[in-house]
C-alpha cells in the first residue's frame, strides 16, 4: 500500500501561496504541543493537556499567556490564562488544560503579553493551533467488510494513528499495474515467490493501513486493490494521462495475466471475505486523465474482467472511476456504458466529487440519472462505489466549515442513495492541491506527514461514522421544506435520522418518531434526550449542521414498517400553470376501517390554505389523488407539498412531494453569429413539457436602442428549435461584451426572461496567410479597438493614460493570426520566460469550449482540464520575441513553457510609438483535435500589460473582452470564426 494518491502526481505546474505573517517588534518565539503530540485527536473522557513552549523573554522573568478558545463556527467557546517564568536563558514551559468537556473541535489561540503568537506551520496558518475530541474507537463496532461503508484515500503514518479515530475501515490496496511490474512482465510473480521463500507475504503488509491497533486491539481494515497504471514498457506512448494508459497490443496478454495473478494472489491473502472489490482503472478521462479513446479503454476491461473472474471467483470487477459525478461527468459514464463497458463490470466505481453544497447542485439527481443510465444500457442495477472524495479549503479557515458540512452531508447522501462504500480523501494536506486534508500538515513530508493536527471535519466525520456504520438505507427524506433533506438509516431495529438544512435560515421541523424518548445529537456528537409529543412526535431545529435522531420507532421508519401513506412520486418536474396529480397509496394504519383525511399544505407561493380530502381507508391499499394547482406566473424553483394523512384528528403519517417547477420553454446555446457578414443572435428553444405549445421572443441587447428583434415558434412537445435574430439594425461594436436579454411568453401567459453575454467579433477568414511584418491596414478584417480607464483591469494606481491597443484577427485551416498595435512610448521589459508578464507584454487567454460551464467538482485535477483553457503570454525582452505558455489545462499535452517557433510564429518590433506585435499560433498550440470550421466560436481575452520601471511593482493592464483580472474562462468574449 503507498501512503500517497494518484491525484499527487496530476498537476505538472502548481501555484503555491506562501503566506507571510506579519513580522512582531518582540524577539520572543512561542510554540505548542498538545499530549497526543502527532495527531491532536481524543477520545471522550480523555484528559487534553497544551504544552507552551518559547524563548525571548528577559532573564528570570514572568509573562502571561492569554488563550481564547473558538468552535468551528468560529464562536468563542471560552477564555483562558496561564503564567510564565523564564529562567536565566530567557526560556520557559507552561502545561494548560484545555477544555475537553464536550465533542468537537476546538481553535485555540494563545498570545504572550508582548504580543507573540504561534508561528505558521506548513499548512496551518498563524495565531492558533486545533484539537478535537472525538468518539473513543474502544467503543465502536466491527461491522466487517459486508458491512462498513466508510474508506479515506491516501496520507497514513504508522506513527500517526488516525484511522480508528475517524472510524475508517476501507482502504487502498497497492495492487497498481505499474508499480508492481514497473521494470519488466512477470515481476509481480517473481516479488510473490521471492517473499513467499522468506514466509512472508506479498504485497507486504502496510504498517500504517493493515497493521493498526488501538488500546492493544486490532482495528480491522478492508483493502480494495486498484489495478491501474500501465508500465511504460506496455503503454502506446502519448496515451498516458494521471494515471492511465492504452496498453499497446503486444503487452495485452501480459496486462491479462497480471490481473488473474492480482485477483488470486489477493484472496490468497484475504480469503474469509465473502465478496473481494478489485477496482481496475483510475480517473481514466479523456483528456487528461487518459488520451485514449472509448474503445481502448473498453478494451482494457474487456481483457482485465475474465482473467480476475479466472484468478477469484468471487471477486468483484469495478470501474471505471470516473473523476467526479457531475452532469459531464454522467455522460461520460453512459457514453462508456452503450458502448458496452457494462458487460465487464460487477459494480460502477466513481470519484464522487461535487460542488458545494451538493443539495443545491443537484447531487441526488446526478445519482438518479447515473442510477437509470446503468439500468437502461446494463440491464440491471449495479452496485455503486465511492472511491475518492474531497474538498480544498486551501489554506482558508473560513472554507473549513464548509468542508465538514459538506463532506459529512455527501457522505450522508451516498449513503442515503445506496452507495456501497465511500472513500475519504485526504488524511492531511499536501503541496500541490492545499487544502483537501482532513489535517493540517505539520511536518515537512508531503505525503505521510509524521505531524498533523485536526480541521473541523475530523470530529464531525468520526461522529457520522459512528453513527451510522453498519447501517443501511430505508429512505429520503425531502417533504420537511424546499431546503431541507435527510435520510432514514437502519442496522438490526436501530434506526437513526440523519437530517438538515442547507437553506440561510433555521429550520423548525416536526416528525413522527414514536412514543419513546430519543437521543438527538449534533454535528460533533453531543447528544441529548428530547421525549416526544402526547402524539408521538418530535420537533427539532435544521441547519447546514446534519443531525441526528437516534431510536426513532423501528415500525413508523424501519424498513419492515406499514406505511398507511406511500406518495408515488415524491420528486416531480412540473410547470407553471399546471395541475399537478399528487398520487399515493393509502390504508388505515390500525388495518381496521376507519375515515380519515389527506391534508396537503404546499409552500405559500403556491397557495396560502392546505387542501383536505376525506378518505375512507380498509387494510387494503387504496390509490388516490390530490390535484394541486400552480399560479401560472410561479416562478422557476423549488416547491414541496406536503402531505399528511390524519384519523381521529392526529396525523398518523406524513411525506412530502418536491415539485420541481421549469420553465416551460428552456433557453441554451446563446451566442453571437454572422449570416453573410451580418450580426444575429442564435438561441435555442426547447419545449420541456409533453404538449405542443406556441410562444413569442423577443431579444434586448443592453446599451443597444432601437427595436427588438422577434421570433415566433410552435414547438411540439419534447422539440427544441435554433431560433436567429437578426441585430443589424442594432449595429453591434466589436469591441464589447453585450448583456442579452431572451424574453419569452408562451400561448398560456408564462413569462421568463434569460440573460447572457455575447460578443459580435468576427474573425475573417483568410485566403493567404497574412504577413507577420504587415501593416495592420493590410490585415483583413474590422479593427477592435481598448483603451481608456474604462478598460483598465489591474493595478489602477500605475495607469498609463496614453496606453492603448488597435487588434485585428483572422484565421485559416492551420493558424489563428493576431495582430496587436500597442501605444506606449515607453517600453519596459527586463524580463523573460515565466516572467514576462511582470513588463509590457500580451497576456492571450484562449478557451476553444465556450458556452460549456467549467467544472466546479472540487477534484483540482478534473477541474483544471474540464475547459481547454490556455494562456499565452508574448513579450520582447532583451533575448528578442519570446511567446511563454504560462497556463494549460493539460500540462502534458502543451507543457507550461517557452514555446519555439513551431509552436507560435512571433513578431515583435518596437516603433517610436509603441510595439507591434504579430503571431501565427497553430490551432494544435492551443489544444485543437481538428481543423476549425466557419461558424466555430473562440473564447478569447487579452490583456495588455504595462509596466515603466523598476519601482513599479505590478504591471497595469487593459482589458480586451475581459473586464477583470480573474482569468476566469467563463467571463471571456469570443471569436467567431466566419467564412471566406
Amino acid at each position: 500500500m503507498k501512503a500517497f494518491s494518484p491525484r499527487s502526481k496530476a498537476l505538472a505546474v502548481a501555484a503555491v501561496a506562501l503566506y507571510a505573517y506579519p513580522g512582531l517588534t518582540s524577539a520572543s518565539t512561542l510554540s505548542v504541543d498538545t499530549s497526543h503530540p502527532d495527531s491532536s485527536t481524543f477520545a471522550t473522557g480523555e484528559s487534553v493537556v497544551a504544552t507552551f513552549t518559547g524563548s525571548g523573554l528577559a532573564p528570570n522573568s514572568a509573562s502571561t499567556i492569554t488563550i481564547v478558545v473558538k468552535d468551528e463556527h468560529d464562536a468563542v467557546i471560552g477564555k483562558s490564562s496561564v503564567a510564565v517564568s523564564a529562567g536565566a536563558d530567557g526560556t520557559f514551559r507552561a502545561p494548560w488544560t484545555a477544555p475537553s468537556d464536550r465533542l468537537g473541535f476546538y481553535r485555540v489561540f494563545p498570545t504572550l503579553a508582548d504580543g507573540t503568537t504561534l508561528a505558521k506551520i506548513s499548512s496551518r496558518k498563524a495565531g492558533y493551533f486545533t484539537y478535537a475530541i472525538v468518539p473513543d474507537p474502544a467503543k465502536r463496532a466491527d461491522y466487517g467488510a459486508a458491512g462498513s461503508f466508510f474508506g479515506m484515500q491516501g496520507g497514513f503514518n504508522k506513527d500517526v494513528n488516525v484511522i480508528p479515530y475517524l472510524g475508517v475501515r476501507w482502504i487502498l490496496g497497492g495492487y497498481g499495474w505499474s508499480q508492481q511490474e514497473k521494470d519488466h512482465p512477470g515481476e509481480f510473480a517473481e516479488n510473490i515467490a521471492a517473499a513467499k521463500a522468506k514466509g512472508q507475504p506479498f504485497p507486504p503488509i502496510s504498517q500504517a493501513v493493515e497493521d493498526v491497533w488501538y488500546q492493544g486491539k486490532r482495528w480491522n481494515t478492508f483493502g480494495l486493490p486498484s489495478l491501474n497504471g500501465v508500465p511504460k514498457w506496455a503503454e502506446v506512448p502519448g496515451t498516458g494521462g494521471t494515471a492511465q494508459s492504452v496498453i499497446n497490443q503486444a503487452s495485452e496478454g501480459k496486462w491479462s495475466a497480471y490481473t488473474e495473478l492480482a485477483a488470486k494472489q489477493f484472496a490468497t491473502l484475504h480469503p474469509a471475505w465473502a465478496k473481494r472489490y478489485i477496482q481496475v482503472t483510475w480517473e481514466p478521462v479523456y483528456p487528461w486523465g487518459f488520451k485514449g479513446t472509448d474503445e481502448q479503454l473498453i478494451r482494457t476491461y474487456q481483457l482485465a474482467y475474465p482473467a480476475i473472474r479466472k484468478g477469484d471467483p468471487n471477486a468483484l470487477v469495478i470501474g471505471p472511476t470516473g473523476g467526479g459525478i457531475g452532469e459531464g461527468d454522467v455522460e461520460w459514464a453512459e457514453r462508456l456504458l452503450k458502448a458496452g463497458l457494462g458487460k465487464y463490470l460487477d459494480g460502477f466505481a466513481i470519484h464522487p466529487y461535487f460542488p458545494l453544497p451538493p443539495e443545491q447542485n443537484g447531487l441526488i439527481d446526478r445519482i438518479d440519472s447515473l442510477k437509470s443510465i446503468i439500468r437502461q444500457y446494463v440491464g440491471r442495477d449495479l452496485p455503486l462505489f465511492g472511491t475518492e472524495q474531497g474538498y480544498a479549503t486551501g489554506e482558508d479557515p473560513e472554507k473549513e466549515i464548509i468542508q465538514a458540512e459538506g463532506l459529512v452531508r455527501e457522505n450522508l447522501i451516498l449513503l442515503g442513495e445506496g452507495f456501497r462504500l465511500n472513500f475519504a480523501f485526504y488524511v492531511h494536506d499536501y503541496p500541490g492541491e492545499p487544502g483537501y486534508g482532513f489535517y493540517y500538515n505539520l511536518s515537512t513530508a508531503a505525503f505521510g506527514a509524521n505531524k498533523v493536527s485536526p480541521k473541523p471535519v475530523v470530529p464531525a466525520y468520526a461522529n457520522m461514522t459512528n453513527l451510522l456504520d453498519g447501517h443501511k438505507p430505508v429512505q429520503r427524506i425531502e417533504w420537511m421544506g424546499a431546503t431541507a433533506l435527510g435520510y432514514a438509516y437502519q442496522r438490526g431495529p436501530d434506526v437513526v435520522l440523519a437530517l438538515w438544512d442547507y437553506g440561510v435560515k433555521p429550520r423548525s421541523v416536526t416528525l413522527p418518531v414514536g412514543k419513546s424518548p430519543v437521543q438527538v445529537f449534533d454535528m460533533m456528537g453531543n447528544s441529548r434526550t428530547l421525549a416526544p409529543s402526547a402524539g408521538g412526535q418530535a420537533t427539532v431545529t435544521l441547519t447546514p449542521d446534519p443531525i441526528y435522531i437516534k431510536g426513532v420507532a423501528a415500525d413508523i421508519w424501519g424498513s419492515e414498517a406499514k406505511r398507511p401513506l406511500v406518495l408515488s412520486q415524491p420528486r416531480m418536474n412540473v410547470f407553471p400553470g399546471q395541475k399537478v396529480a399528487l398520487k399515493a397509496s393509502l390504508s388505515s394504519p390500525t388495518g381496521k376501517a376507519v375515515t380519515g383525511r389527506i391534508v396537503v399544505t404546499p409552500d405559500s407561493q403556491i397557495q396560502d390554505k392546505p387542501i383536505t380530502v376525506d378518505v375512507k381507508l380498509t387494510a387494503k391499499p387504496l390509490a388516490g389523488a390530490v390535484f394541486l394547482p400552480l399560479p401560472a406566473d410561479l416562478p422557476v424553483g423549488r416547491y414541496m407539498a406536503r402531505v399528511a394523512l390524519e384519523v381521529g384528528g392526529a396525523s398518523v403519517a406524513a411525506g412530502g412531494v418536491l415539485l420541481n417547477v421549469q420553465a416551460p420553454i428552456a433557453v441554451s446555446d446563446v451566442h453571437a453569429a454572422f449570416a453573410n457578414g451580418q450580426p444575429a443572435v442564435t438561441a435555442r428553444l426547447t419545449n420541456l413539457t409533453g404538449a405542443a405549445l406556441a410562444a413569442s421572443s423577443t431579444l434586448r441587447i443592453a446599451g443597444l436602442p432601437g427595436k427588438r428583434p422577434e421570433a415566433a415558434v410552435n414547438l411540439a412537445g419534447g422539440s427544441s428549435r435554433l431560433v436567429t435574430y437578426d441585430v443589424s439594425d442594432l449595429q453591434p461594436d466589436n469591441d464589447h461584451i453585450y448583456t442579452a436579454t431572451i424574453a419569452i411568453t408562451t400561448a398560456t401567459g408564462y413569462k421568463s426572461a434569460n440573460d447572457v453575454t455575447v460578443t459580435f467579433s468576427p474573425v475573417v477568414y483568410a485566403s493567404s496567410a497574412p504577413k507577420l511584418d504587415a501593416v495592420l491596414a493590410d490585415w483583413p478584417g474590422q479593427p477592435v479597438t481598448v483603451e481608456g480607464r474604462s478598460r483598465l483591469v489591474r493595478s489602477p494606481q500605475y495607469y498609463n493614460p496614453v496606453l492603448a491597443a488597435k487588434a485585428k484577427f483572422t484565421w485559416d485551416t492551420k493558424n489563428l493570426y493576431l495582430a496587436f498595435d500597442v501605444t506606449d512610448p515607453t517600453h519596459y521589459q527586463p524580463f523573460t520566460g515565466f516572467d514576462t508578464w511582470k513588463g509590457d507584454c500580451l497576456q492571450l487567454e484562449f478557451n476553444l469550449d465556450p458556452g460549456k460551464k467549467a467544472a466546479n467538482t472540487g477534484n483540482a485535477v478534473a477541474d483544471s482540464g474540464s475547459l481547454r483553457h490556455t494562456e499565452i503570454d508574448i513579450a520582447l525582452t532583451k533575448n528578442g520575441p519570446e511567446a511563454y505558455r504560462t497556463m494549460s489545462y493539460d500540462p502534458a499535452k502543451l507543457p507550461v513553457r517557452l514555446l519555439t517557433a513551431s509552436e507560435v510564429s512571433v513578431s515583435v518590433s518596437q516603433l517610436p510609438a509603441g510595439l507591434r506585435y504579430r503571431m501565427a499560433i497553430p490551432w494544435t498550440s492551443l489544444g485543437a483535435a481538428s481543423v476549425p470550421f466557419s461558424g466555430q466560436r473562440i473564447g478569447f481575452a487579452a490583456y495588455v500589460n504595462d509596466a515603466n520601471n523598476a519601482t513599479q511593482l505590478d504591471p497595469s493592464a487593459l482589458g480586451m473582452y475581459v473586464d477583470s483580472n480573474t482569468k476566469d474562462p467563463s467571463k471571456f468574449g469570443e471569436l467567431v470564426l466566419t467564412s471566406k
